[in-house]
């Protein structure tokens, strides 16, 4: 029993130490189904800050916008693929301060390209955020409800001990497999890149979850938003004048934030399958839309929700590869349009 667990701990920590290494060289992109808990990990995010393009928003921004274009675009940048599975507003605002004081001021990204969707703006669904109960059950601190909305608390050291061993203890082998993924894909001779097993390979060492995938049927991708239990179905019937000044908050709250540090900051209103759009309430988009524009003042700010066609989604949001190759260089072309001095 002694020589098996010595040699369990002797590969764990031989694994420990390779994720370690790859996500600090390479970036890597750990817990596919749980995007959330990359947030949590110091060797993503301290000391790549000064250098970095953050994507950031909901999974629409995770699938829609590729990070590796933006790296072979803004020479001397590094892009990290931040958007976040069911990420809501207040999971951003989370995230960056989280990023901040338990990584440190390097952390902070030099540049924040922010997508948005109604969803992620209205907070929606609410009240069960997955990165809120990563950050409590896994992290030294604890989010608490404020009246402006959450906020990070520090716990006690017992607490905080017993978080970090949770997450060594429960949470690493997906991240793993992701780092070996990351090394044997850039293993692979180019003539070996389009074989089964580099797409397998990217398959755990990506951040995107649907590109592989077939399409949804237009006829599933209606019945899902025709549930009353689905976000889509509460997402069209939401009032944005009802949350109005949230929305303002929210935005005031994140433009402070990125003014106060130096970070460039792009807002990108991510597109939408014209089966989802038809679904809204009369006028309930445009407002929606409209008190964006309002928070953001004179952010850069690119719309397009009309941009892609049915065949170019996976589902009612999610860009399929070759949209989100579209995407992609759109916003890129806007960035470049909009940075006003040179990049460093």
């Amino acid at each position: 029993m002694l020589a098996v667990l010595l040699v369990y701990g002797g590969v764990s920590a031989a694994l420990l130490g390779l994720a370690r290494a790859v996500e600090v060289r390479y970036g890597s992109y750990p817990w596919q189904n749980e995007d959330w808990l990359r947030v949590l990990l110091p060797t993503l995010w301290g000391g790549h800050g000064q250098n970095r393009i953050l994507i950031a928003g909901p999974s629409e921004a995770r699938e829609d916008l590729l990070y590796e274009l933006f790296n072979e675009s803004f020479q001397g940048l590094q892009t990290f693929q931040g958007g976040q599975s069911q990420g809501t507003f207040e999971d951003l605002v989370l995230t960056l301060e989280y990023v901040e004081r338990v990584h440190g001021r390097s952390a902070v990204p030099h540049t924040l390209v922010l997508g948005v969707t109604p969803r992620f703006v209205a907070n929606i669904p609410r009240g069960r955020s997955p990165l809120v109960a990563a950050i409590d059950k896994y992290s030294p601190l604890r989010v608490q409800n404020g009246p402006d909305g959450p906020r990070l608390a520090d716990k006690g050291l017992l607490d905080s001990v017993q978080a970090r061993t949770q997450f060594l203890l429960f949470k690493q082998p997906s991240r793993y497999l992701s780092a070996v993924a990351s090394v044997g894909k850039r293993a692979l001779p180019a003539d070996h890149q389009s074989a089964w097993i580099a797409r397998w390979l990217q398959t755990y060492g990506a951040p995107y979850k649907y590109h592989g995938l077939p399409r949804v049927p237009e006829e599933g991708i209606r019945a899902r938003m025709s549930q009353p239990t689905s976000f889509w179905y509460t997402v069209h019937q939401w009032e944005p004048d009802a949350d109005a000044s949230v929305i303002r908050r929210q935005f005031a709250h994140l433009l402070a934030f990125t003014r106060e540090r130096g970070v460039r900051f792009y807002v990108v209103n991510l597109p939408e399958n014209v089966w989802n759009r038809e679904r809204y309430r009369p006028g309930r988009y445009e407002r929606y839309e409209a008190l964006v524009r309002e928070s953001l003042g004179n952010t850069p700010f690119l719309d397009l929700r009309t941009m892609l066609g049915p065949d170019e989604f996976y589902d009612a949001g999610h860009a399929t590869l070759p949209g989100a190759l579209r995407v992609s260089r759109r916003v890129i072309d806007f960035m470049r349009d909009h940075a006003g001095v040179a990049w460093r």
